[in-house]
């Protein structure tokens, strides 16, 4: 059987991807981006995953080594783990209030997330948008842009099985 060759040029090779990853990817601030800034994108979601689930290690059958993610060489993503991708939320459950410190950018990959105002740091009273499927939240926080990664709103899902 003949040897599958590695492609050439800049690829991804061996690498899985999540239907939901191009989704993220795709989203239009990131048009202007180059395929480097689109790869650190991924390996920071990948961490994410990885950490919010307590997975630190797993065994790599490529090299044959255990790896960890902080010893994961740079031009390396951890495996795709579909178990790890987004996180299911119930109807009512918060994820984040106003007044939080946080940079995560929160992409509606299934279900309904309210976005609420006025009273923000105690889950708020107003809702002044719903989100679904493909829309984000938070971009200032996750670019840094203003100064401060202080949410100014509140997010919970409105619906079961939100991802």
């Amino acid at each position: 059987a003949a040897k599958a060759k590695k492609p050439r040029g800049p690829a991804w090779y061996g690498e899985a991807w999540a239907r939901d990853d191009g989704l993220v990817l795709n989203l239009p601030v990131f048009n202007g981006c180059g395929r480097h800034f689109k790869r650190l994108l991924l390996r920071a979601i990948r961490f994410y995953e990885y950490e919010d689930h307590g997975k630190e290690t797993w065994f790599d059958f490529d090299t044959e080594e255990i790896c960890t993610l902080d010893t994961l060489a740079s031009d390396r993503l951890p495996p795709l783990l579909m178990k790890t991708v987004g996180q299911k939320l119930d109807a009512g459950d918060p994820i984040s209030s106003g007044g939080d410190y946080d940079s995560k950018l929160v992409v509606v990959l299934s279900g309904t997330v309210e976005k609420l105002v006025g009273d923000s740091t105690s889950g708020g009273r107003c809702v002044v948008r719903r989100l679904t499927r493909g829309d984000c939240e938070g971009l200032p926080e996750f670019l840094g842009i203003g100064g401060t990664q202080q949410r100014t709103c509140a997010l919970r899902a409105a619906s079961d099985n939100t991802h």
